[in-house]
């Protein structure tokens, strides 16, 4: 994956998880890598995905899918698969699923913000 892809598909990890410490290291990565404030906006605030760039949107409609569905349906994963090939779509899931799964590390282990940090309501 691109830089893009992937620190947009590691921020809907992190969104759809509540993963706020990699969300707060990640944001600023994802603006670097190229990600609009608006895109970043519609992840943070899990806002309809009418009117985006087809590849913005189907990296988040995947990863809500995943994670908030548990389940991908098949117009998604071949929307996705035309996208980014077949290889690009294993490699968003091992990039969402090793964040998604820092935050559950996060979770056991009752790590908590730095002072001052914002938490994904």
């Amino acid at each position: 994956l691109d830089a893009y892809t992937e620190e947009l598909a590691i921020l809907v990890a992190c969104r759809e998880t509540n993963y706020s410490l990699e969300w707060n290291a990640h944001e600023a990565l994802a603006i670097q890598a190229g990600v609009p404030a608006t895109i970043i906006d519609v992840v943070r605030n899990r806002q309809d995905l009418a009117g985006l760039d087809a590849k913005d949107a189907a990296v988040i409609r995947f990863g809500r899918q995943m994670f908030g569905d548990r389940h991908v349906d098949a117009q998604t994963f071949a929307t996705v698969s035309d996208l980014f090939s077949p290889k690009g779509v294993m490699d968003m899931v091992a990039v969402m699923n090793t964040y998604a799964v820092s935050g559950y590390f996060a979770i056991a282990v009752d790590q908590h913000l730095p002072a001052g940090q914002p938490m994904l309501k």
